[in-house]
């Protein structure tokens, strides 16, 4: 949602309605309005500026054609409206043909709301709006286009404006309820409940508190009045009251619509993160940074966090148990969902992301193994005709601009790759390393916990479990505890013993010795650029470093490579 914003010196709209406002008193013909809410526009619309402003309205559609709206917003009948004008080109030819005659009782001018027009801005319709346009300049008639989205072609097949009339038309993006808005529809619906006849049951709540609907205000934000509506006649009927997690929950709704974005929900909470203490204190202090007592002493909500390090360490899980601490709605962005075969699709979905994440705000938006995705923004000119440049392009702007109350985590096994600009727009990088001894012991109690057995059998045995798993990932943990469980059930054994724990680590063949020299430059170029995640792996990277008789700090494998006579024995070997 687009919050108002005021400022002293005038320079930006108060709202969209505002900024219609100043179209039409500069006598701007034509405008496009984007939004799923054509009903409450209208109301709107002519509250704010068709009464107070003294401009006739008419409202077309091609169901209906041209209907003159007086009193109040209601669904026009066809045998009120102007004969004929169902049909757009008439419709529009009908327009030219009034004039000042028109007006009556003091209106200063003209204003016609054309429904769903997109769908038939094709054609000769084109060629008679770059017409109307010609003949309204100046003549305090105006055209504005009411859609949810910004198509033309019939059927709207076509994504954006028709090339011949993008310089005539001016596009304004209608936001969505405001908490005020929301909090006065609650408050009619509740009214509305009390007073149905078949409202009997004496379990239902009806009866709140005004800071209770302004909770339920910021849950609802982000929705459409029918969605808003919507919600809670569904929470009202199922749980005979409103419910906060009820109402959230209908927002999945919006996400479920969407092919790009992806309503991420988890049982796992922060203990079920071993290791990773630094990065867990972290997150722990923006817990509540979204509240208003945070904002009154003025703290600023986590813009985003970058988890990078080796494959398996836990970063996708880490992710998912943010949004869980945070009590927010977590969605996983697909970047490569975004990308379109169509010319202009990618971006036009880019846009549509960053809509829906400000509709759902305050949330958290996750971006898993973000390099794959924006790696080749620098070939992109070359090898897509700049379209993935133009996606990463949106989403820096929103990440800059628009995305207040939408804290983004990316996850990545190799950060090198990614723009820098990217990763500047975020408020820190950690760096998830292998766990160490006492990380990993944490790790096999909670796997084997989840699967019914006690870390205190096995403590006599721990220096050899250790040993065996050493330089093992969680998520090879994780794997060697599943198989040890399936071995020992096939061996026809009584429990899970030692041995089957070690036996399943050593068939396990851990990515640290798969891709030694790969993981091996990877924990290299974290050392002293990143924050570690973990006090253990902070503290063990020092002692991976020796210094020379100058003090300068050296890594063993880099004073190897300045070495050319160890270099050409090892070729040889």
């Amino acid at each position: 949602m687009t919050e108002k914003v005021i400022v002293e010196d005038g320079s930006r709209y108060v709202d969209a309605m505002d900024e219609i406002l100043a179209l039409i008193k500069g006598r701007v013909p034509i405008i496009w309005v984007l939004t799923h809410e054509e009903n409450r526009f209208i109301e709107d619309f002519q509250a704010k500026i068709a009464k107070p402003y003294k401009r006739q309205l008419w409202v077309w559609s091609a169901t209906q054609g041209l209907v003159q709206l007086k009193k109040q917003m209601t669904i026009a009948r066809a045998s009120g409206s102007e004969s004929g004008t169902h049909v757009a080109v008439n419709a529009l030819g009908r327009i030219i043909e009034m004039d000042k005659d028109s007006l009556q009782d003091g209106e200063e001018g003209i204003c016609f709301i054309m429904r769903d027009m997109h769908t038939v801005l094709g054609g000769e319709v084109v060629r008679q709006m770059r017409d109307v346009f010609e003949h309204m300049i100046g003549l305090g008639k105006t055209i504005i286009i009411v859609s949810p989205v910004l198509a033309h072609e019939p059927g709207g097949v076509k994504p954006g404006l028709p090339p011949t009339l993008e310089k005539q038309i001016s596009v304004v993006h209608y936001e969505l309820p405001n908490l005020e808005e929301i909090k006065a529809l609650i408050n009619s619906a509740l009214d509305e409940m009390r007073g149905a006849a078949n409202i009997k049951d004496k379990n239902v709540n009806l009866d709140y508190t005004d800071e209770e609907i302004l909770t339920f205000a910021k849950a609802l934000r982000g929705l459409t009045f029918p969605e808003i509506y919507n919600a809670i006649s569904t929470s009202m009927t199922h749980l005979k009251q409103l419910n906060v997690t009820k109402l959230i929950g209908e927002k999945k709704q919006i996400i479920a619509k969407s092919e790009i974005l992806e309503f991420v929900e988890t049982d796992a909470n922060l203990s079920d993160v071993g290791g990773l203490d630094l990065v867990k204190a972290y997150l722990q202090r923006y817990v509540n940074a979204q509240s208003d007592e945070a904002k009154e002493f003025g703290v600023e909500p986590l813009r985003g966090v970058i988890f990078s390090g080796v494959a398996g360490t836990g970063k996708s899980l880490l992710s998912k148990v943010t949004g869980q601490l945070f009590q927010l709605p977590l969605l996983r962005l697909d970047v490569g969902r975004v990308m379109g075969s169509l010319v202009g699709q990618s971006e036009s979905r880019m846009r549509e992301v960053v809509k829906v994440l400000k509709s759902m705000r305050p949330c958290l938006c996750w971006i898993d193994e973000v390099e794959k995705s924006l790696s080749g923004t620098k070939s992109s000119n070359y090898s897509d005709g700049g379209t993935l440049s133009r996606v990463f392009g949106t989403l820096l702007h929103a990440m800059q601009e628009e995305l207040d109350g939408v804290t983004l985590i990316a996850t990545s096994n190799d950060i090198s790759v990614l723009p820098p600009e990217f990763i500047r727009r975020f408020d820190d990088l950690f760096f998830v390393d292998l766990p160490g001894p006492d990380e990993r012991w944490e790790i096999f109690d909670i796997h084997l916990r989840k699967r019914g057995r006690d870390i205190k059998n096995y403590e006599k045995y721990k220096q050899q479990i250790l040993k065996a798993s050493l330089d093992y990932t969680g998520a090879e943990i994780e794997k060697s505890v599943k198989a040890a469980i399936a071995s020992a059930f096939h061996a026809g054994h009584k429990g899970v013993t030692h041995q089957d724990i070690i036996a399943a680590l050593e068939e396990t063949k851990p990515i640290a010795k798969t891709q030694k020299d790969k993981i091996s430059k990877i924990r290299e170029k974290a050392r002293g650029n990143y924050r570690y995640a973990s006090s253990w792996a902070e503290e063990e990277s020092k002692t991976r470093k020796v210094r020379t008789k100058s003090g300068k700090k050296l890594d063993i494998n880099s004073a190897l490579d300045d070495l050319p006579e160890v270099k050409s024995k090892q070729k040889k070997n």
